[in-house]
């Protein structure tokens, strides 16, 4: 969307035109109606000169999966403004309270890529003579960290039958 016009033609014209019922202008147009109210919201916010100049995607959820968060890393890394928020609620007495926490961007969001291997193991793979290949996976901490693993989390290791319990989480510093 280029310009306000094309905005309301795309989209909000239909949009009024189909909730006619919700709109007290009903002597104007659908695409008249849908131009003064962007014009004005435009106008309250001084950024007549600014429409759709930058475009930003905020995702707002309880939680996210690796897919989601390695898709907005790859968009991040290419340019794009996105970011993931976790909201949780919490109940307090009768008071709800909203635990807010910036998923991403982090400083380093590569580490929310699903199967990418770096050059690096890629060439030490190729280089060794065995048929055993290895790769660094992430900690335990990092998990915690990042909401990939939970405390009261079962843990079971591919291949093994014993598996073990997330205690606790570990507090920065320790």
């Amino acid at each position: 969307m280029k310009t306000v016009e094309d905005l309301v033609t795309t989209i909000y014209g239909p949009y009024i035109e189909r909730y006619r019922h919700e709109f007290t202008d009903n002597d104007l147009t659908a695409s008249e109606l849908g131009l003064r109210k962007i014009n004005e919201f435009l106008a309250n916010n001084n950024v007549v000169n600014q429409f759709n100049e930058k475009q930003r995607i905020i995702l707002v959820a309880s939680d996210f999966d690796e897919q989601t968060l390695s898709a907005v890393a790859w968009l991040n890394s290419n340019n794009v403004d996105i970011s993931c928020y976790k909201l949780i609620p919490f109940l307090l007495k009768e008071d709800v309270f909203l635990h807010v926490e910036k998923v991403l961007p982090l400083n380093v969001s590569t580490d929310y890529y699903v199967n990418l291997m770096s050059k690096r193991s890629l060439a030490l793979m190729k280089k060794s003579k065995s048929h055993i290949t290895r790769r660094s996976l992430p900690k335990i901490d990092d998990m915690l960290e990042w909401g990939v693993v939970k405390a009261g989390d079962t843990i079971v290791a591919k291949g093994r039958i014993d598996e073990a319990t997330l205690l606790m989480e570990r507090k920065e510093g320790e």
